[in-house]
């Protein structure tokens, strides 16, 4: 069942990137090791970046870059040069994401990526209208299992079967102060996605289905069934 499992999110999560401006490989995100991120210009508000060279400008999760910082907005951080991949489609790879935003794993895939992309110069004119860049770009990452999945039975949701709100708790021996809880529905969706800090989850708006409660924290990674 994992396995297939595994197997049905890859495939989902593929189809949902081809129609997206921007996506990552892997698409389960290890924040301690490379991540390659991907940017279709020619579906931003911008699509005439890609007749030049194209730049990184980003600040989320942070802005405390191991590259050194962006730059000025009308120098680039020569490091952040993207990678022409054809067809309108841009790279750049992360050699980790804490690496290069000096974050903890858990800032990393809780805040995502924010970030636009740009030439050189932001004010080269006859580009864009207005200023030579794309608009803000956010990210949503989904987190891969870094450490071991841990035992199911340290993990209670209840009711199972649920309605509106979900209980989740955990045996007191993986008792921590911060989770991400991911919600993920079987053609790979994640279909609710927030730090969860102890409260119950609030799940009334979501379809009726099957779906994987997925959650990480610094100890691993809980994973088990829910019917909505």
């Amino acid at each position: 069942m994992k396995l297939i499992f595994s197997f049905l999110l890859a495939v989902g999560l593929s189809t949902i990137a081809q129609a997206q401006v921007a996506w990552v490989e892997p698409a389960q995100v290890n924040p301690n090791a490379p991540v390659k991120l991907y940017v279709n210009v020619g579906l931003t508000t911008c699509p005439n970046l890609g007749n030049g060279d194209v730049y990184l400008w980003t600040w989320m999760p942070s802005e405390n870059l191991s590259s050194g910082g962006n730059g000025s907005w009308n120098a680039s951080n020569p490091a952040h040069k993207m990678t022409n991949e054809g067809n309108n489609i841009f790279s750049f790879t992360f050699p980790s994401l804490t690496s290069f935003y000096n974050v903890t794993a858990q800032q990393a895939i809780t805040n995502g990526l924010s970030f636009l992309v740009k030439r050189l110069d932001g004010n080269t004119s006859g580009v864009c209208t207005g200023e030579a860049k794309s608009e803000d770009i956010i990210l949503p990452l989904m987190a891969a299992a870094t450490v071991e999945l841990q035992p199911a039975d340290q993990l209670r949701l209840s009711p199972n079967p649920v309605k509106d709100q979900l209980t989740i708790t955990f045996s007191e021996a993986v008792a921590a102060d911060e989770y991400l809880v991911e919600v993920i529905d079987m053609t790979g969706r994640t279909a609710l996605r927030q730090v969860w800090t102890g409260q119950p989850l609030s799940i009334g708006a979501l379809a009726n289905g099957a779906y994987l409660v997925r959650i990480t924290g610094d100890a691993g990674v809980w994973a088990k069934s829910m019917i909505k």
